[in-house]
């Protein structure tokens, strides 16, 4: 072997071994802080579902159950007769059903093409689609009646402030009612007069223009 190779050899090995140990090194510090980060956001969820009272946020995040036969019969009784309804997050068309059984014309929508299959066989007007864009294009002032439960819970403020104008363009003009149909208490409404007007304060401004929502 020719003078000075074993020093470069050793001097090469000696490289690599300290590229390599640094490598790990820093491998190991951005897993450990990887690591730490995973446990704070646990400590915090873990925070958060203690101060609302659950065990999991994962229920607050699944898809909201289908209506009852008492609310879907509820819901039907608040909407006026006459004109056609609109139900968006149909399903199976549980909400849907009452509205169809007294003759009013009624079409409910639904992202899930099977979760409508159901009501489809039953005769149900159920289309499959997004719940929100077939609002958006529906004729203005051509819907009696609007039912948005399982739409805008998965929605963020934008999107809801968005909907809420689609909503005010699709309804016919309404007076409000307010209905008190809790379990085991008779129903309680109240219809705004045609002939007066409740005070509004004035820092709010002008009324908005009249609109139809049925959430």
């Amino acid at each position: 072997m020719k003078p000075g190779v074993r020093q470069v050899k050793g001097t090469i090995r000696k490289a690599v071994y300290w590229y390599l140990r640094y490598v790990t090194d820093q491998v190991n510090a951005l897993t450990n802080v990887l690591v730490r980060l995973v446990r704070r956001m646990d400590e915090r969820l873990g925070a958060i579902e203690a101060a609302v009272g659950t065990g999991s946020l994962d229920s607050l995040i699944d898809p909201v159950a289908e209506a009852g036969p008492e609310v879907a019969n509820a819901v039907a009784e608040a909407i006026p007769t006459g004109g056609t309804v609109f139900v968006g997050a149909a399903r199976s068309g549980v909400l849907v059903a009452p509205i169809h059984a007294r003759g009013q014309a009624v079409h409910g929508v639904d992202r899930d093409p099977i979760a409508i299959l159901p009501g489809v066989r039953d005769g149900l007007d159920l289309r499959s689609g997004d719940p929100v864009e077939h609002l958006a294009s529906s004729e203005p002032g051509s819907l009696t009646g609007i039912v948005l439960a399982g739409v805008v819970e998965d929605l963020g403020p934008t999107a809801v402030s968005s909907l809420l104008g689609d909503v005010t363009g699709a309804g016919r003009r309404w007076r409000h009612r307010c209905c008190d149909r809790r379990p085991g208490r008779p129903q309680r409404g109240r219809t705004r007069p045609p002939d007066r007007a409740w005070p509004r304060p004035s820092h709010l401004g002008p009324p908005a223009r009249p609109g139809r929502l049925r959430c």
